[in-house]
Order: C-alpha cells, then structure tokens, then sequence
C-alpha cells in the first residue's frame, strides 16, 4: 500500500507515519509526505501511490481574511483534489474539522446537524469539503472526510493546553452545567485512517475517543495527575453569563457517541478518560 500524505510537518501526518511504522511493522505500506508550500509537488508523479491523505492547511492565519484561507484550505485542495482524479488515486482522505459547526449554538452534534461555520476557519473546511465531494461524484476515487474534534497527544495542538494553564490560578470555578466536549487522541485518529485505507472507506467520519468530558472530569484528570493543588469550585447556574467566553469554556459541543461507531468503535485506543490520563502521567 503506497500512501503520499500533503504537508510535510503535519503533526497528524508525520503521527500517522510514526504509528504504521511503531504497529504494522510486518505489513507492506510505503508512506512519503510532500510540501505544498511551492509548486514543486506539482510536478510529483501521484498515479504510483493507491490513497492520497490531505493533511496541509491552515488553521490561524497571518491576516484574519477569509481570502487568505480559502486560497490554502480551498483553492490549494481543490487542485490537490484534481491532481488526484486525474492521476487515478484510488481513495483520497481529507482532514476537515468539528470548527465546520457553530460551537455557539450547537451542543450536541448528530448526523442531522447542519454545519453553519462561524470562524473563518471552519468556513474554509466546509467549503473544501463541497469542492472535493463535487470533483470525486461518480468517479472511481473514494473520498473519506474527516471531521476531527480537538486532537492530543504527540504535542499535538489541543484546548488541553489551555486547561492546564487554568491551574496556575489557586482557585478555578466550575459552572453547575451538564457541559460535554468531544476530544480525539492522535493514536485513535491515525488507527481510524489506517483501518480506512485498509477497507478503502468513504464517506464522513466523527472520530472521538468515547465518552465525552465535561470541563470538570478533563481538570479533575489533570490535577491527579500533576499533583495540582489548585481548588475546584462548582457554581450554580445563577452564575452563568451568556457571553461567547462563557460558552466556550463552559459550554457543550461534542458528537453524540452513536455517530462514531466507525468499524464497531474498535479504531478508539482507549476510553477518554484513559487517553487523557496516559497523556499527562507522562508530563
């Protein structure tokens, strides 16, 4: 199995090589990464390579102009996505992002959802996820998106940072909510793309490591584990302030779990709880 992965330093890409290699050691894949950031890559033969995985973008731009994005996450895709087509790439997985919803009023996700980006960012996903899925229609190129909510581990970037800075304060205030947030370790991400090169998958996929967490059980995790001193306070709901600051931290946006049942769940390498847990007893 021959795999070109676009975005030579992507931190998903350079994992998902790593995690081949550390765990099908005895299995046939060739893995090679390129840059996008000229246009060398243009003149790279693809037609040798059976699944192309799109890993480059952006995610904060220098400029916050959706111009900026779209020329990266769009335009760029779209001629990745051509260049694919054209070469017969047998299957092409795209990285897209939970961003493609509106955190501010959407909590739970379902597959009845309806993505209504609201940051320039997710805007740009949404619509090279419609570009891609016009260019692969009735063709013999099966195209995977995947929609990954916040992504840990393997210094990879994630809110978990911020959580951990929360306890440089002596105390923290939790709201008395029943908030819930998907979060996604980097093993269970690159098992998931591997297990749909392996069954040349399509479709769109909700990838999360099961059950959702709500702010209090990720900084209870984080405290046992770093030996925080920091004292954890839960306010009544007189408290909450609807503002945007409030919903982002306090607030719920997560898959509902049935909607990532991908292969029988068997691609999740661990709870949530366990992930996170793993993660900072190493720290």
């Amino acid at each position: 199995m021959k795999v070109l992965i676009t975005g030579k330093h992507s931190k998903i890409g350079l994992a998902f090589k790593e995690y081949v290699h550390k765990n099908y050691q005895n299995l046939d894949y060739q893995i090679d990464s390129i840059s996008l950031r000229t246009d060398e890559w243009k003149s790279i033969d693809f037609s040798v390579y059976d699944v192309l995985l799109h890993c480059a973008g952006i995610y904060h731009a220098p400029e916050q102009k959706y111009s900026y994005y779209e020329e990266i996450n769009v335009k760029l895709s779209e001629d990745v996505g051509r260049k694919a087509l054209d070469s017969g790439i047998r299957q092409f997985i795209y990285l897209s992002t939970m961003d493609i919803y509106n955190s501010q009023s959407v909590g739970r996700i379902t597959l009845e959802t309806e993505p209504k980006p609201r940051s320039l960012y997710g805007k740009s996903k949404l619509a090279a996820e419609n570009v891609l899925s016009k260019i692969f229609k009735n063709t013999n190129t099966r195209l995977a998106i995947i929609r990954c909510c916040p992504v840990i581990g393997n210094n990879a970037e994630s809110q978990l940072e911020g959580y951990k800075k929360a306890f440089r304060l002596p105390v923290f205030p939790l709201m008395f909510t029943s908030d819930k947030r998907s979060i996604l370790h980097i093993d269970t991400l690159s098992e998931l793309i591997k297990q749909i090169i392996d069954q040349r998958a399509e479709g769109i996929f909700f990838p999360q490591n099961l059950p959702p967490l709500s702010v209090a059980d990720i900084l209870k995790t984080i405290k046992n584990y770093n030996g925080q001193k920091t004292l954890l306070i839960k306010l009544p709901k007189i408290f909450w302030i609807n503002t945007k600051i409030f919903r982002k931290i306090f607030g719920s946006f997560y898959y509902s779990p049935e909607i990532s049942l991908h292969f029988d769940g068997k691609y999740m390498k661990g709870t949530s709880f366990e992930v996170i847990s793993r993660l900072f007893s190493k720290e």
